[in-house]
């Protein structure tokens, strides 16, 4: 597949088409609309938030919340964490933490108890809204279990190891991993000079492997995302990720955006719009383009690019290295304000992706200048 046409952020298309590099989607007014997305909310990244309740109503709350479904998993969810916050004038209060299901049904809540709105709130425990609105319990929206409010003394903030790794990177370009599986990213951007100053992975099984591929010098491997603070991710030049595919996959129920794993897109869109890292790179199966006819790919375009980034994709089948067929798209940004970065990314998307793996195998090409459009190459 050619690579998409590289489209400033703010480009308007006309109406009746939307165009997405060579593709063409017809709008019909019979066609639903894109679905929402948490920054058509104000709020970016999944919904997050906790219940900010004293250590002696906790079972009673934890008791309430058990048929919904709502509680945010164990374990690696950390769904129960300390709270430095006083109510009633006392201290002994915990911040339990809700899934982003429970988190998007108390952010509904809190804003239909303002407008007196009975059908925001009508999903929410009529016993748990009583201790709300006496104050016995307050809706914390967006503090995540990684909050600096919520960690347990004694425990670093990853903000910390990051800056020691950034740090350490001597000026070297920096880049994060995000969804970042058993370190693929960080394999090949390690080898081209880069370094690596943070990484989050949800998978036990896959941290333990990213780590003992990246030997014991390795920064830790973050869990869950969702429980990660915007400001605990230290600043960056790239954001790698391969978020999760299974919501896009022919091999599943292609639930795409209503899928909660599909929706963990946003944590991504969250930390570049807080970050604004001069590019991205993100990966996925190749089925992500023509899911639910095309719009998941519009929702995903239309996202980065406001997000502030020239993008475009590109699929790339595996055999051209590894003796195996595995096609998956790849999305490259630029932030936009880099106009010479930009400019020297639509040259290299006229290579042909044989082209570009011969050019990078040159041995009398520099590898950081081979791959490295942000220092000048390709």
């Amino acid at each position: 597949m050619a690579p998409s046409s590289l489209d400033e952020p703010q480009e308007v298309k006309p109406a009746g088409a939307t165009v997405l590099g060579k593709r063409v989607a017809e709008e019909t007014t019979d066609r639903p609309p894109l679905p929402r997305c948490p920054s058509e909310t104000g709020q970016y990244g999944v919904a997050v938030g906790c219940l900010a309740v004293p250590y002696s109503l906790l079972r009673t709350v934890q008791g309430l919340l058990m048929p919904t479904r709502w509680l945010r998993a164990g374990a690696g969810g950390r769904q129960v964490t300390p709270l430095s916050l006083e109510m009633g004038g006392g201290k002994g209060v915990a911040a339990l933490h809700l899934s982003p299901p429970g988190a998007a049904a108390l952010n509904a809540y809190a804003a239909g108890s303002t407008a007196n709105s009975t059908a925001a709130t009508a999903e929410v425990p009529p016993e748990l809204a009583v201790l709300i609105a006496d104050g016995s319990i307050k809706w914390m929206r967006g503090l995540r279990p990684g909050s600096s409010a919520c960690l347990p003394e004694g425990r670093k903030d990853p903000a910390d190891a990051g800056a020691a790794a950034a740090a350490a990177a001597g000026g070297a370009p920096t880049f994060i991993e995000l969804f970042a599986g058993i370190g693929g990213f960080r394999i090949g951007l390690c080898a081209l000079g880069w370094k690596p100053v943070f990484a989050s992975e949800l998978g036990v099984e896959e941290r333990a492997t990213y780590t003992a591929n990246c030997g014991p010098e390795a920064h830790p491997v973050e869990g869950d995302i969702t429980c990660i603070d915007t400001e605990s991710i230290p600043p960056h030049d790239l954001l790698t990720g391969g978020f999760c595919c299974q919501s896009f996959s022919r091999m599943g129920e292609q639930a795409g955006f209503d899928d909660a794993r599909g929706e963990l897109f946003f944590e991504i869109v969250r930390v570049l719009r807080h970050h604004k890292p001069r590019a991205l790179l993100l990966e996925n199966v190749a089925n992500v383009l023509d899911h639910d006819e095309g719009r998941s790919l519009k929702l995903i375009l239309r996202e980065l690019r406001s997000a502030g980034y020239c993008v475009s994709y590109q699929v790339i089948n595996a055999s051209l290295l590894l003796a195996q067929h595995r096609q998956r798209v790849y999305f490259v940004g630029i932030r936009s304000d880099l106009k010479r970065e930009c400019e020297l990314f639509r040259c290299a998307l006229g290579r042909s992706p044989p082209a570009v793996a011969s050019y990078c195998r040159n041995p009398n090409v520099p590898h950081t200048a081979a791959m490295d459009p942000l220092n000048g190459g390709l």
